[in-house]
């Protein structure tokens, strides 16, 4: 919703807008020039709006819950309303658009294909789901206008917003199960994925990583098919000798029918996963850039915001901070950081997502904290959701088995977080976890870290 508030503000239009809560995002849009209230009241909606209804549009996001008071004003009144995605779809429908899909990765695939095309002479616009480091915006602007725009998006399957787009080239990262609570099963929300395909152009482009071909009718795709993994799984790109120096992951990147062309890549980001996002990112830019570019721009890629962010960094106290809401994220977020620190204390701080989500993966949540040393479950935040009976963290810690490394676990309310913390002299390595408000209480988490 922000990299839409900011792109209508950069073309001039009065820009307001409601959020739950304040945060730095909110902060900086008011900075920018646009309204922000945070009470879900008619009282709070800017006068000059409720006394011009006619011609203002009204933008949601089905996150907002359905009892929203400022969206059945609106409603009632007859506003031009439409979903979020139905914007963007306006706003990319012209322009050779980039879309990068999957349960995860998209984020960062998509900040990466952005920062290679924006450092190169192509240039790009781009709308984010997360906050790219490099230009701390999730919305960029092309230095070229007109019909020669490239525009990438983050193409969001929750609600089927991603149908809304008609995509030029189309990234998959992945398709585990996710957001049962809209599609009720994967193979429905794999039926939705293959309509998402049939939007893209005939003469266009699918990137899909190695495997995914099995979950889509490829047989009824005229578009050009390349698909990306890892050494030895039979890509048509592959990335391979991937570790790790100086803080810094390296590995070549080898393209062509003998994987004739090979390059070096150095990224700044952990986890071999993100190796496998820098390539789909390649494979997509290489379609108008030389290989030198996406080597030298990949190289200067900072990342997104909370996906492995680091908030402390010294020989004794780390935070880091990660979006990860889904097992699967979690188990890879938590593997790559116990691959970078191998032999310090891990303490796993994890505000789970949903009551739906967390009941529909509990199985999968309990074995994806293996790789903590200890574990501090924070009660789950709700978001669209009202509670759902029995489903609480105290139900979920009773699953998670101990491990090798994992030996403590207990849950904890928000308010006594940090007087907990507080006690403690044996911190070393603390990660923040979590899609809801943990990242909020960063700050003062790194202070008790630094005293």
């Amino acid at each position: 919703m922000s990299a839409l508030a900011r792109w209508f503000c950069h073309e001039g239009y009065a820009v307001s807008g409601y959020d739950h809560t304040e945060t730095a995002l909110t902060l900086a849009l008011v900075q920018e020039g646009m309204h922000v209230h945070y009470t879900d009241s008619v009282d709070t909606i800017p006068l000059a709006i409720q006394n011009d209804l006619a011609s203002t549009l009204v933008v949601w996001t089905p996150a907002l819950p359905a009892d929203s008071e400022q969206l059945w004003y609106f409603r009632e009144k007859a506003c031009a309303l439409h979903k979020r995605a139905e914007v963007l779809g306006w706003l990319t429908r012209d322009f050779f658009t980039i879309a990068v899909a999957g349960t995860h990765g998209k984020t960062t695939t998509s900040c990466m294909i952005a920062h290679i095309l924006q450092q190169s002479p192509h240039s790009c616009t781009a709308f984010l789901g997360g906050i790219a480091q490099n230009y701390n915006s999730n919305m960029l602007l092309s230095k070229h206008a007109g019909e020669n725009q490239l525009v990438v998006v983050e193409a969001d399957e929750y609600d089927k917003s991603f149908l809304q787009l008609s995509p030029n080239i189309l990234v998959i990262t992945s398709l585990d199960a996710d957001h049962l609570d809209i599609y009720g099963s994967r193979a429905q929300m794999l039926e939705t994925y293959a309509e998402f395909v049939q939007k893209l152009a005939p003469d266009g482009l699918l990137i899909i990583r190695k495997g995914l071909e099995n979950d889509l009718p490829m047989a009824t795709i005229k578009a050009k098919v390349i698909t990306y993994g890892l050494a030895g799984e039979g890509a048509n790109v592959e990335a391979h000798g991937f570790h790790k120096t100086d803080g810094q992951a390296r590995y070549s990147l080898s393209f062509g029918e003998q994987k004739e062309e090979t390059i070096p890549i150095t990224l700044q980001l952990h986890g071999q996963y993100n190796a496998e996002n820098a390539t789909a990112a390649g494979i997509a830019c290489r379609e108008f850039v030389a290989l030198e570019v996406i080597q030298r721009n990949l190289a200067t890629f900072l990342g997104a915001e909370r996906r492995f962010q680091y908030w402390l960094r010294t020989e004794k106290k780390v935070l880091i901070d990660d979006y990860a809401h889904h097992p699967t994220e979690v188990k890879a977020f938590l593997t790559a950081v116990r691959e970078v620190y191998p032999n310090r204390h891990i303490t796993a701080i994890f505000q789970p997502h949903l009551y739906s989500r967390t009941r529909d993966f509990a199985t999968a949540f309990a074995a994806s904290f293996a790789q903590a040393d200890e574990l501090i479950l924070l009660e789950i935040y709700p978001a669209r959701e009202l509670p759902i009976e029995g489903i609480t963290a105290a139900w979920l810690l009773e699953q998670i088995p101990n491990t090798h490394y994992l030996k403590t676990k207990t849950t904890l309310s928000k308010q006594v977080l940090l007087a907990h913390l507080a006690t403690r002299q044996d911190l070393d390595v603390v990660l923040t976890i979590g899609a809801g408000d943990v990242n909020n209480y960063l700050t003062a988490i790194k202070e008790i870290l630094v005293l």
